[in-house]
């Protein structure tokens, strides 16, 4: 679906399913609306719209606007595009730091259902454990490893579905976008520590956060203030879970998102 945004146009790939209120499912690095599957299947109730974000997937690879400002003005268009003037979100990983700030900065989408952590000062204590992309055109010999299937726990991916995640990086604009990407995450935090962003601004819809007890990338010491900064805000730590919830968990998703959804 080609959509515009303030940056320009970009295509975007737009998996769909289901009737009802409509749901935005939003993705993490390394994968793209596959990664919903598991949740697809219990929600169909729901209008679920599942796009890949840009330079992920099968949407286009542009060259720029990777970054979470960047996936938030391609879901709005993305929702405008469809003549939606609510929906509901699920976010996972970047996914789900997008759907904090369609939270704060649109009122029109309704609750969220965020499986990642605020954007504060804490954020930055779990980034020297983020994968890292290498340099722009590295090449999928380079993206491989960190998307196989040893890179999830207990089996819960393939080696079937690591490769659906993996073979996209085959196109260099696509490791390029995971490079510039993780770029924009050290931006971020400078942004934070050193010009407050994100201080003082509070999310009124109301919000759940399931988080992965054993998150080897996020440690949950840095989501001790999350609650403050949501008017109906919940943080729940999952035991026995670790970062890929949406495929470790989709039960439990489902059924905090069912509740979540059923308040409006």
């Amino acid at each position: 679906m080609d959509v515009q945004t303030g940056s320009g146009p970009v295509r975007l790939h737009l998996a769909a399913t289901g009737s009802g209120p409509p749901v935005l499912l939003l993705h993490g690095w390394p994968q793209h609306w596959w990664c919903w599957r598991r949740v697809v299947k219990q929600l169909r109730d729901y209008r679920l719209l599942i796009p890949d974000l840009r330079g992920f997937g099968w949407s286009e690879a542009p060259g720029s606007g990777y970054s979470p400002t960047g996936f938030a003005d391609d879901a709005v268009a993305l929702l405008d595009a469809l003549d939606i003037t609510r929906a509901h979100v699920i976010g996972h990983d970047w996914g789900g730091f997008v759907g904090f700030l369609l939270g704060l900065h649109h009122s029109d989408i309704g609750c969220c259902c965020a499986i990642r952590r605020w954007p504060s000062a804490g954020m930055v204590c779990g980034a020297g454990r983020k994968p890292d992309p290498g340099p722009p055109g590295g090449g999928v010999s380079r993206l491989h490893p960190l998307v196989s299937a040893a890179r999830w726990p207990g089996g819960i991916v393939s080696d079937a579905d690591a490769a659906v995640y993996a073979d996209q990086f085959r196109d260099r604009a696509r490791t390029a976008a995971s490079s510039q990407l993780y770029r924009s995450y050290w931006r971020l935090a400078q942004a934070i520590l050193l010009r407050r962003a994100f201080e003082g601004q509070r999310l009124e819809a109301p919000t759940q956060v399931p988080f992965g007890a054993n998150d080897f990338y996020i440690p949950v010491a840095v989501l001790e203030e999350i609650e403050a900064h949501g008017t109906d805000l919940t943080l729940e730590v999952v035991e026995g879970c670790s970062h890929w919830m949406p495929e470790e968990r989709p039960d439990l998703i489902t059924d905090r998102a069912r509740a979540l959804f059923g308040r409006q």
